[in-house]
């Protein structure tokens, strides 16, 4: 006589397997940890008023506005760094502070906006950007990490699993005309024509999208530009911000070669 297969009730089978999913969505819930999205710079080269970190998400606020988390300076962080220190929580006159310490900008606050899912940092006196926006660390692990607003650590390396740091080099060119070749190939100058100087600041590997200072312009001074499109490229040049030019012909922002992020004053 045939051996009769013996089915498991649907109930007892969801029972058993409950504890397992259970498991597999805190794994998969914990792997997913919140990205930087984006990075502005507030004021001038000369006179850094502020660092803007743009999230892809909500940001738990007890550990977004814990300046420590955010190390900006010159030199390599160490593990073990401190970070950023809130002196102007400390000393009344905070302008007077020096914003500089052990190579590293000193953030007087760190506020975090849920609606735009960015944090801004104060530094406790504006600094020179073309000398000290040199590396950005942003913290994943420790106990000063970043983490979303249901606890999944900062995914620092972007590899889909939280708990680790971000660190970015950038560099800082002065002079009136830069030459570079973006991601995709694209072979891009950029020149300024008249009184003025300008400042581009760019990671010098992987992602060459630059944020362009223009100071001491006049109404005559040009902006302009060139893309040469690449095998691979697209012929578009992304430009992540563009600050402090007033002069007539923003050839940039008009240009279709270009697509400029942000243009601030």
């Amino acid at each position: 006589m045939p051996k009769l297969l013996r089915l498991t009730p649907l109930a007892d089978y969801q029972a058993k397997c409950r504890p397992l999913l259970e498991r597999l969505e805190n794994r998969h819930l914990l792997s997913a940890g919140p990205r930087l999205a984006g990075i502005e710079l507030l004021g001038n080269a000369d006179a850094c008023t502020g660092v803007v970190l743009t999230f892809d998400r909500s940001l738990d606020p007890a550990h977004a506005t814990d300046a420590r988390a955010y190390v900006v300076g010159r030199t390599p962080p160490s593990p073990g760094d401190s970070g950023s220190s809130l002196l102007g929580d400390i000393f009344g006159f905070a302008k007077r502070v020096n914003p500089i310490k052990h190579g590293k900008v000193q953030f007087a606050s760190a506020t975090y906006d849920d609606a735009s899912h960015s944090v801004t940092l104060v530094p406790v006196s504006a600094f020179k950007e073309w000398k000290y926006f040199r590396i950005l660390r942003v913290r994943g692990s420790g106990p000063y990490a970043l983490s979303d607003a249901v606890g999944n650590p900062f995914d620092g390396n972007g590899d889909g699993t939280g708990g680790d740091d971000l660190v970015v080099n950038w560099r800082t060119r002065r002079g009136k005309q830069i030459h570079y070749v973006d991601s995709d190939g694209d072979k891009v100058t950029i020149g300024l024509r008249g009184p003025g100087v300008m400042f581009v600041t760019q990671q010098p590997h992987g992602s060459p999208i630059p944020l362009i200072f223009i100071e001491h312009t006049k109404a005559k001074s040009v902006l302009s530009g060139t893309v040469i499109a690449g095998k691979n490229g697209n012929g578009i040049a992304k430009i992540a911000e563009l600050s402090g030019f007033a002069g007539p012909s923003d050839t940039i922002l008009t240009n279709s070669q270009f697509d400029v992020d942000k243009v601030l004053p």
